[in-house]
């Protein structure tokens, strides 16, 4: 991905260069000589380079060359748990610039079980960065590390931290036993908003997933799941009011209101879009300002219509249009028509 990745970031900036003509003093011709000369021995690092590395949080170390392999392995096998060493290694074994071999995919498992087994808390970012190989369920690689993160939570039950690492291992994968895992979070620690947070996620995706198709009640069996697990949540999550859990709420918010909306239960999504409104859509520096005006503005237009009040909904979709374009550094995605399309039938 890393050329494609500088190739964009090229394209991106292409439009902002410039040229402006100038003369200059003869007499600086060659301080300017020297001063070009030195910098260029600096650094052979480009801008895009650093900007890459900062993304990916180190993840781009490339592929090692067989004695720096070598020599870490041989570190490793000193000094077990040094774990700046190990992360080194794996981000090589993950590469796909590494041909994959026996020896290759017992390093890689041997690395990445060693960290389930005495880091698991440690969460996969920091160990693989943005990027890591996608494992398969048929893969013996996934089985074992599967099976070490079921006897990792089973180990430590009250545990949030290896609950939900074991949880995000499985989920794209095996989303049932995801589920699981969560329930029995919830048994364990039922004032802890993310087990019944991600359980809304998991069924909404199923929701979402285009190679699954549903019948109106299939889908509104699904979307009733999400309300539920997303009420307890939103109620559990509002316990404490932090900006750490604004992401979370915010999101959580959005995704109930929409359903609420698909689901007719106009009092609840009057509510949530309220919320949303006040809460997200006021304060222009939030980072959930643009979807929060206008999807909250969207269900409380979509209210209004319900009880005849043409005018009013209107209002709301102009607000939930004008509202996020003041945010001149953000973005506007994902636009929601619904609105616009029930006020163009009356």
């Amino acid at each position: 991905e890393y050329p494609l990745f500088k190739e964009l970031m090229r394209q991106t900036v292409e439009s902002l260069n410039s040229a402006v003509a100038y003369t200059s003093d003869p007499k600086l011709l060659n301080t300017k000589t020297a001063v070009k000369a030195k910098s260029s021995a600096v650094s052979s690092r480009s801008g895009l380079d650093a900007v890459y590395s900062v993304l990916t949080g180190g993840a781009d170390q490339g592929v090692l060359p067989p004695a720096q392999v070598r020599r870490l392995e041989a570190r490793i096998a000193a000094t077990a748990d040094d774990t700046d060493t190990r992360i080194r290694l794996v981000r090589h074994y993950i590469s796909y610039e590494v041909r994959e071999t026996p020896a290759v995919a017992k390093a890689r498992l041997t690395h990445r079980l060693w960290f389930v087994r005495n880091r698991p808390e440690v969460t996969k970012y920091i160990i693989y960065g943005i990027f890591g190989r996608p494992d398969s369920k048929e893969s013996g690689e996934y089985q074992t590390l599967r099976d070490e993160w079921l006897r990792q939570v089973a180990a430590d039950k009250n545990n949030k931290a290896i609950r939900l690492n074991a949880m995000e291992f499985v989920e794209e994968i095996e989303p049932e036993v995801a589920k699981k895992i969560l329930s029995d979070g919830r048994t364990v620690d039922a004032a802890a908003y993310e087990f019944p947070f991600h359980l809304a996620r998991l069924v909404r995706s199923e929701i979402d997933a285009p190679d699954k198709k549903l019948d109106a009640e299939q889908r509104s069996k699904l979307n009733r799941e999400v309300l539920e697990y997303g009420r307890i949540a939103l109620v559990l999550i509002k316990k404490e009011r932090s900006s750490e859990r604004d992401p979370d709420r915010g999101e959580l918010l959005v995704n109930l209101v929409r359903i609420a909306g698909q689901e007719r239960d106009l009092q609840l999504a009057e509510s949530l879009g309220r919320e949303l409104v006040i809460d997200f859509g006021s304060d222009i520096n939030s980072a959930a300002y643009s979807e929060g005006s206008h999807i909250g503005n969207i269900a409380l237009g979509t209210v209004e219509l319900s009880r005849g009040n043409v005018e009013k909904a209107a209002e709301h979709l102009l607000v939930s249009i004008k509202a996020p374009l003041r945010n001149t550094r953000g973005y506007f995605t994902n636009i929601d028509f619904s609105l616009a399309k029930d006020l163009f039938r009356k």
